[in-house]
């Protein structure tokens, strides 16, 4: 996803917490330039209640 979005190749990537939250960081080459890509993880939803 970080490669597609910044047109290029990863080249590293990791953990950051950013306003309460812990997203990916991920570094990525386009021609002469480094993006850094910031991905949030994809959030759990609740799937049905327990009550029934």
């Amino acid at each position: 996803m970080a490669e597609k979005a910044a047109e290029g190749n990863a080249l590293a990537g990791g953990l950051k917490q950013q306003d309460g939250k812990l997203n990916f960081v991920i570094v990525v080459a386009s021609g002469d330039c480094l993006k850094e890509v910031t991905l949030e993880p994809p959030r759990v939803g609740q799937q049905g209640s327990a009550d029934h």
